[in-house]
Parts: structure tokens; sequence; C-alpha cells
């Protein structure tokens, strides 16, 4: 039941923890094969942001107000605490992204697992995974470990096979969740392949990018049917999608702010 409380209290936040960035330029994803995708949201993020290495200092994603007061919430109505005669359970959630930078202070003991599918190497080069995975890290207790698959690399592109065989590593390895803000432009028929291999994995709940290109131009796998994804759309300051978020179930506000990490 633990475990369970834990879950929900983590899917409370999922629309709070990743989804910020600036929208990406249309027409880079537009002439893009239906095989290579790319990375959405935190364009405006780079790997030497989260590190100055002259001064040695790291950087995480500003925390809202309103965030702590949503964790605030969530503590008193969720019991974080083990029932005595229940052992805790950790849960996996899958960053499948562009890796992390694997010395950040905030991840350290918070990695369960790490794999390349670029041939690049693990470490992140563009950022964008160890945003999101220090967004997730500030908003979920320790007990929530993170399942770390390099799908990008610096450019941000991402091929379809590798996607998959990312997504398939992560379920084998006992991922509950996959933040997947990875989009591959087409429709159904083109996608299918992707689709499928989607619902073979049917115990993974997948939030994906419903992409930046318009609430006309469909992202997969955002808009593949079924109940394990879940479209992740960006909204303006007053809470409506911006014109340049595709169709989603869930809305965030789009934007990057960092600050120095204070080591609390």
């Amino acid at each position: 039941m633990c475990m369970l409380r834990a879950l929900r209290w983590v899917l409370f936040l999922a629309a709070l923890a990743a989804v910020a960035g600036e929208p990406q330029q249309a027409a880079s994803q537009r002439g893009a094969h239906s095989n290579v995708g790319r990375l959405f949201f935190h364009d405006g993020i780079s790997a030497e942001q989260l590190w100055n290495a002259e001064t040695n200092i790291w950087f995480v994603p500003v925390r809202s107000e309103r965030l702590r007061e949503l964790q605030q919430e969530a503590e008193e109505i969720e019991d974080w605490e083990s029932d005595e005669d229940e052992p805790e359970q950790s849960i996996l959630i899958a960053v499948v992204d562009s890796g992390i930078l694997s010395n950040h202070p905030v991840l350290r003991g918070r990695i369960a697992a790490q794999e390349d599918f670029t041939g690049e190497g693990l470490e992140d080069r563009s950022g964008h995974g160890t945003y999101v995975a220090l967004a997730l890290a500030q908003a979920t207790p320790p007990t929530v470990q993170l399942l770390v698959a390099k799908v990008a690399g610096k450019d941000g592109t991402v091929h379809k096979d590798a996607f998959i065989r990312a997504l398939l590593w992560a379920a084998d390895r006992g991922a509950s969740i996959a933040y997947a803000y990875v989009g591959f432009v087409g429709d159904a028929l083109t996608h299918h392949d992707l689709c499928e291999a989607i619902e073979e994995v049917h115990d993974l709940t997948i939030f994906a990018a419903a992409g930046t290109l318009g609430p006309d131009v469909d992202v997969f796998p955002a808009h593949c049917d079924g109940h394990a994804v879940i479209a992740v759309g960006c909204s303006g300051p007053d809470g409506k999608p911006l014109p340049s978020s595709g169709r989603a179930t869930i809305y965030g506000r789009c934007d990057v702010r960092l600050e120095p990490y204070s080591g609390e």
C-alpha cells in the first residue's frame, strides 16, 4: 500500500515536476525524417548552464513557492512511512532523454542505473536530460530512484529504434513511470511500430511531449492511443495552452529558470 500511495503522489506532481522549456523551432522538426525525432521543451537550457566549471558551482531548477505548497499538502495526505510489517520499496522512474551530468550533487544516490543508446557515452552533453532529472529529484522523496536512458546526443536528435529499445530497457528494469520529452512527427500508421512497442510495456506510464509545433501537428508517442501515454503540453502564465503547444492531457509552464545549488 505504501508504494501505491507514493506512486499516486508522484503522478500528482507529474505535471509540475518537469514541464518547462522554450519552444523548439518548428521548421527543424517538420523537415525531419519520420524515424528521426528530437527533444522537446528545455530548449533554453545547456549543460554549461547547469555547472560553471570555472567556479565549480552547480545549478538547479528554481522551485516555486506553489510547488513547495503542493508538496506540503500532499505530504499531509500521504504517509510516506512504511507500515512496520511492510518493507520500504523504491519507485523507479525512467528519464528517457539526453543522459545526465553524473557528478551533479542533487543526483548523487538517486540513480538506480544508466544506459547509453546513442553510442556517444553516458554523460549529458545538452543539459536537457539533467534538467528533467533534477526537477524530478527535487519534487520526489529519496525512495524514488531514477533510471537514466540516454537516447539523444548533443544536437537533440533521437532515432526511433534507440528510443524503443530504451523504453523496453526501462520496463525490464522495473520502471513504473517514464518521462520521455521526445517527439516524432507523422501519423499513427507511420509510427505504428512505436505505439505497438508501448503497448508491450503496458505497466509503464509514459509522460510524453505533445510537441511545440502547434495543436494541428501530431507528435508521437504523445498521440499513441492507449491509457499508458499521457501527453504533456505547454501553457502560458494564464494557464492556457500556448499556441505553439501540441494537444495535451496536462499542461505546465514552459520556462527555464535556474538558481545556484545551495546544498539544502
